[in-house]
């Protein structure tokens, strides 16, 4: 299982297990996350993540089509649908956080 925690240092707690991603806002508006797991795989899919994530903010990250990036990156064609269902629990786990950000900011 891979588990996620805030820029200040990587966090393990059930909440954060993967089923999903967690993270926290910086100072510059952006969201930021840690994530690691046992599985050397699934920690490259963490580091697309946060490449493709990395220093937006919560409405940017909303609108990043994941999907379409994955496909160019051709990860539909190469990852089990296991790993893809791990990988969109992510994404999901991002937006959610980058939701209630915005939510809680008014917007």
């Amino acid at each position: 299982a891979a588990s996620v925690g805030g820029a200040g240092g990587a966090v393990s707690k059930p909440a954060d297990e993967v089923k999903g991603c967690g993270g926290n806002v910086g100072g510059g508006g952006g969201i930021d996350f840690v994530a690691t797991s046992d599985s050397q795989l699934v920690n490259g899919l963490i580091a697309v993540l946060r490449i493709l994530y990395a220093g937006k903010s919560p409405a940017d990250i909303l609108a990043v089509d994941a999907g379409q990036a994955f496909r160019e990156l051709g990860l539909d064609d190469h990852l089990s649908p296991t790993r893809r269902n791990g990988l969109a629990s992510m994404v999901t786990r991002v937006r959610g956080f980058a939701e209630d950000v915005l939510a809680r900011q008014g917007q």
